[in-house]
């Protein structure tokens, strides 16, 4: 079966990114791009939900009103063992509208 090729620029952290959905902590970001993201974290995360989801920004980024975090809507599309790690699962994100800030 033939992969569609991905529309967005795919970006690798340096660093994991923290999560947060309503105050509990979900995972890290392993990588994102302006239409999805995956996130590492020791349970699996239920596929076909949204989440309004928070992210803790490093240190030396912070947003024009000078909050830590960004949040975003998004929706679980996937949610599988990590095959490297059995203590951990890849869960895979489809992001909402993003403003343009948000989104730089």
């Amino acid at each position: 079966m033939k992969r569609a090729a991905r529309g967005n620029k795919r970006i690798y952290l340096i660093f994991y990114l923290r999560v947060f959905s309503r105050g509990n902590f979900l995972g890290f970001i392993i990588d994102i791009s302006t239409g999805g993201m995956k996130i590492i974290s020791e349970s699996a995360i239920k596929s076909g939900r949204k989440y309004r989801l928070r992210m803790k920004l490093p240190p030396d980024i912070k947003n024009s009103d000078k909050t830590d975090y960004i949040e975003i809507n998004a929706k679980c599309v996937w949610s599988k063992p990590d095959e490297e790690n059995e203590s951990f699962f890849l869960n895979g994100f489809e992001l909402g509208d993003i403003d343009s800030h948000t989104r730089e």
